[in-house]
């Protein structure tokens, strides 16, 4: 439901003993909503992969019913996170390191980011 109302605005704030957990499910929400609006993703993409997780849990039929008290809830939860896992996984890299970057707020900076590299040396006086 998050995601339909958009998450570019949205912060969190908590007081609980696992705020980095829920930080990292914030921040990989937002990543998901920026990928699936980036016209770089391809289409095929968007549609195929969320869109499948999405039948999976508005379908009647699961894999373990909800009638069973937690885990029927469970498996919903999961496929959906695995398939939007599997969409960030091949989604292409620089889309994704482009979106996560400004998501987590630090620099895109590593190896193969197409970063000039400046060699040098130095002396210690």
């Amino acid at each position: 439901m998050l995601l339909w109302f958009g998450l570019e605005g949205v912060t969190l704030k908590t007081t609980s003993a696992s705020p980095v957990v829920l930080r990292e499910l914030l921040q990989h929400l937002r990543l998901w909503w920026r990928l699936l609006r980036d016209r770089r993703v391809p289409l095929l993409l968007k549609l195929a992969v969320p869109g499948l997780a999405l039948a999976y849990f508005l379908w009647p039929m699961d894999f373990l019913y909800d009638l069973i008290p937690v885990l029927g809830q469970v498996d919903d939860v999961l496929i959906v996170v695995l398939a939007l896992k599997l969409f960030e996984s091949w989604a292409p890299r620089s889309v994704v390191a482009e979106h996560w970057a400004r998501v987590t707020g630090k620099s895109p900076g590593g190896p193969g980011d197409g970063a000039e590299v400046i060699d040098g040396e130095y002396r210690v006086l």
